[in-house]
This record gives structure tokens, C-alpha cells and sequence, in this order.
């Protein structure tokens, strides 16, 4: 009896830890939008205006991401892109000249 009730204990306690495991910690898109622009903000040195716009956008593609897994990756490329020529649109030369030297950068408005 001892050993039937220390088996189940076993059981139910890996079955706990396996299934806490499966949950992953999920970052909002308006979260992980915010990150993105501070992140920028501190490279490109944005006006507030910007920074409003290009927080607008990442936060925009990050919902449409998130809400909708199923996308293409052609339909990714093309939201992506579209994202990426809006944000481009608005630097100075200066800003756009820095993101194209920063490969982390350019990755973080195309991806």
C-alpha cells in the first residue's frame, strides 16, 4: 500500500513539472513593441513624434504576428517590408545610414 500511494505521489508530481513546463512566458505585442522602439529610441535618437509613429507600427505587426500564426511566409515578407519602408521613410540619412551599419538594428524593423 505504501508503494502504490509513493508511485502515485511520483506520478502526479512529474506530471505537475512536465505540464509547468508547456507554458510559455508570453510578452504582449504592445510590449514587445515598446522594447523594440526603446531600442531604436537609443541608437537613432527619435523625436517623440517618431517614436509614437514607429512604436504605432512594430506594435501593429506584432498583434497581426501574434494574431495570426497561420500567416504565409510571403505574407510575413510583405507586411514586413511594408513595415520596414514606412519606418525607413521617416529617418533622416543620418538615422538611415546608422541602421543599415547595424545589422541588429535593420533585423529588429524588417523582422
Amino acid at each position: 500500500m505504501k508503494k502504490l500511494i509513493a508511485i502515485a505521489t511520483l506520478f502526479f508530481a512529474f506530471t505537475i513539472s512536465a505540464s509547468a513546463q508547456d507554458k510559455k512566458a508570453t510578452v504582449s505585442p504592445q510590449e514587445k513593441a515598446k522594447n523594440e522602439m526603446m531600442t531604436l529610441n537609443a541608437k537613432l535618437n527619435l523625436s517623440d513624434d517618431l517614436k509614437r509613429d514607429v512604436y504605432t507600427l512594430l506594435a501593429m505587426r506584432n498583434e497581426e504576428l501574434q494574431n495570426k500564426p497561420q500567416m504565409t511566409a510571403a505574407e510575413k515578407e510583405k507586411m514586413n517590408k511594408k513595415v520596414e519602408n514606412k519606418i525607413m521613410s521617416a529617418l533622416t540619412e543620418a538615422q538611415k545610414a546608422t541602421v543599415n551599419s547595424d545589422p541588429d538594428l535593420k533585423k529588429l524593423i524588417t523582422n
